[in-house]
């Protein structure tokens, strides 16, 4: 769960290095903001349908997502911190599927650590399939 601040109190960040060389210099900025609402598909029972192509990942059937806002269900099955989750939906048409997972042109595979996972069920109670 994100930590609430309270409206009107006054918080101070600590911006350090953790490096063992003494005396670094780098400029850097320092930006507060308020976040984004969550996305509609932050839940699932908000999934964002996808459909199912039969050619491949072709544009048609490419559902768009973004984590600006998204909040996250912390569970055993990816490391890190979940704290950053949306969800989709699609209709299995055989019993073979291929689940790929784009990066805009601007995003470097280096610059960006997700997983995802695929469950049946229901929302109220889904098995996880360990991918």
């Amino acid at each position: 769960m994100p930590f609430v601040y309270v409206v009107g109190q006054t918080y101070y960040i600590r911006v350090y290095s953790f490096t063992a060389t003494t005396g670094q210099s780098q400029d850097f900025g320092v930006c507060v903001s308020t976040p984004p609402p969550p996305p509609s598909n932050d839940g699932c029972a908000g999934a964002t349908p996808v459909t199912v192509g039969s050619a491949g990942c072709v544009l048609a059937n490419i559902a768009s997502g973004t984590l600006a806002g998204a909040t996250g269900v912390a569970d055993a099955q990816c490391t890190g911190t979940e704290d950053d989750d949306v969800w989709f939906s699609f209709v299995a048409t055989s019993p073979s599927q291929i689940i790929t997972i784009t990066l805009p042109n601007s995003t470097t595979v280096s610059s960006f650590n997700f997983c995802h996972q695929v469950y049946s069920g229901s929302c109220s109670g889904f098995s996880s399939f360990i991918l």
